[in-house]
């Protein structure tokens, strides 16, 4: 999964490369925000409490939402990074990546 990082880095700075790192740091802002949103009403309320406010007022799941924010970020950033010549060819393992996750992300959320 942090193959697309290693490609990233490696490469000269591109605005495609900069795209992808601020997507994914907002999915990765989003997440943590969601997830500590749940566990301050899940300390509050006990463990079975439903979370309504904040980030869930607005998504039945908004931290596998960030995720995959997250994620799709990842990908923009390694696969222009890979197009600037001069990093590693990543295309196939960065998407490889992130379709496992949203696999996991999709198979979370309808079970």
């Amino acid at each position: 999964f942090c193959f697309p990082l290693h490609a990233a880095a490696r490469a000269p700075a591109a605005r495609g490369v900069a795209l992808g790192a601020l997507a994914a740091l907002g999915g990765l802002l989003v997440q943590c925000v969601a997830d500590v949103q749940k566990f301050a009403v899940k300390r509050s309320y006990g463990p079975n409490a439903l979370c309504n406010t904040g980030l869930w007022a607005f998504s039945r799941h908004p931290n596998y939402l960030g995720e995959i924010y997250f994620q799709c970020g990842l990908l923009l950033g390694g696969l222009c990074a890979t197009h600037t010549g001069r990093a590693e060819p990543a295309g196939r393992p960065i998407t490889f990546a992130l379709l496992i996750t949203f696999a996991l992300m999709f198979k979370v959320i309808h079970n």
